[in-house]
């Protein structure tokens, strides 16, 4: 089963809308700096389209890819070696590592359903509440806390922590149809997410001890949250333009917002951000297809407060 990319179900129904950026304790404007960083593509060999999701302490960029054959699989990547990665043999697709090893992601088996895995080298465990459609586990934290989404049988996306094989949800106030997802949780338990408004329209949020705040990318279409670093000072993200094109971002501790772009690239999705060297990683989309990604590893070219 061919996985799209990540963002790609909401190029189609918006209208334009503009958003404004609401950090807790500060209504003043943001500042918007266009960043230089050094790409390095990912490209498992022979696949069709290659996400990348997180480099681990090792220096290893893990993701998944598209196979030729339909297959989804997950790898892991040093060195110009790919490593394979799979759950029982099922198409797997691997959304985030710790620091400890924890490996996190959906599977697929053969009834086409999406259900989420928590891997810690030893013992699996497959994360699938009784009433959901679809389940992904996202992001996961040295304590081996695991942050995700699903969707249940009547259609809303729920966001979870997952902690010890319970599970407790994540439901932004006032989210519409479209519901919530969390994306990462670092090691103080901070979430970061996403939800709908009624008009379909993503926000950021960051989940910190109880409370909400919505980060949105000045004068955007949507914004979408991805990784956070275990400091809580440095935050990934992805926002779409009044030309439906996606842009990667970094928000620093400043609330400066960095915005990333791979040269010649018809869209880029930054999904984590690395405490050492600041790197991100990311997946982009080909300007020659669209439906054809590639992997890639940022490395700052500058501090940018991070």
């Amino acid at each position: 089963m061919t996985r799209s990319f990540n963002l790609s179900f909401v190029r189609n129904g918006f209208s334009a809308f503009v958003l404004f950026v609401v950090l807790a304790g500060s209504t003043s404007a943001q500042t918007i700096i266009t960043g230089q960083f050094d790409f390095e593509t990912i490209a498992v060999p022979g696949a069709l389209s290659t996400d990348g999701s997180e480099l681990d302490k090792q220096g290893r960029f893990w993701g998944y890819y598209d196979g030729p054959d339909g297959t989804v699989g997950g790898f892991s990547y040093k060195d110009g070696v790919f490593t394979p990665f799979s759950v029982d043999g099922l198409d797997t697709a691997v959304a985030g590592v710790s620091d400890k090893g924890d490996v996190v992601g959906d599977v697929t088996g053969e009834d086409q359903i999406r259900r989420g895995f928590f891997y810690d080298g030893e013992e699996l465990l497959i994360v699938h509440p009784d009433d959901s459609e679809i389940t992904e586990v996202i992001g996961v934290n040295e304590k081996g806390q695991a942050s995700g989404w699903y969707r249940d049988t009547g259609g809303t996306r729920h966001g979870f922590i997952l902690e010890d094989g319970e599970l407790t949800l994540i439901d932004f106030p006032g989210a519409a149809a479209g519901g919530t997802r969390a994306s990462d949780i670092n090691i103080k338990g901070d979430v970061t997410g996403f939800y709908f408004d009624e008009n379909f329209l993503p926000h950021g949020f960051v989940l910190r001890k109880g409370v909400f705040t919505t980060i949105d990318f000045p004068g955007s279409l949507g914004t979408f949250l991805g990784g956070i670093s275990d400091n809580g000072l440095a935050i990934t993200g992805t926002y779409i333009d009044s030309d439906f094109v996606f842009h990667g971002f970094i928000l620093n501790k400043r609330g400066d917002f960095i915005t990333m772009d791979v040269p010649g690239a018809a869209g880029t999705l930054a999904v984590r951000f690395s405490s050492k060297g600041g790197k991100v990683t990311g997946s982009y989309e080909s300007a020659a297809d669209p439906n054809v990604r590639f992997g890639f590893i940022a490395t700052p070219l500058e501090n940018y407060g991070l």
